[in-house]
């Protein structure tokens, strides 16, 4: 739905009792339509805080950074070595060299480890 309508495009539908506005979405009849708006009448909506009376509230953080060890996770998991088996390389490794480790040094030395 809410690739149709975004946060407060939704919160403004819901404001003005909106069925054909909200009946936008794939997959939404008159029905649904009408049952969606009864249910978000006077609650939050979209990560965004905005509610049914168009307010927002405090804008949402973006994406949290990809730390080096995760990337040297998913790098290992590229090449082929199961999930559970690369987090603890890379563990291993991370405690041998330090938490400002480069991922290529993580990678490297959870690969060197996987040798033995």
């Amino acid at each position: 739905m809410l690739d149709v309508l975004p946060p407060a495009a939704l919160a403004e539908a819901v404001a003005r009792d909106d069925k054909a506005q909200v009946g936008r979405a794939s997959g939404v009849g008159p029905k649904l339509a009408q049952r969606i708006l009864v249910e978000l009448k006077g609650k939050p909506i979209g990560s965004a805080g905005f509610s049914a009376a168009g307010v927002a509230a405090a804008p949402t953080p973006g994406p949290a950074p990809v730390s080096a060890a995760g990337e040297a996770v998913a790098a290992l998991m590229g090449l082929g070595v199961a999930e559970m088996q690369a987090r603890r390389l890379v563990d291993q490794a991370a405690a041998v060299l330090g938490p400002d480790a480069a991922v290529s040094d993580l990678v490297r030395a959870g690969l060197k480890e996987m040798g033995r």
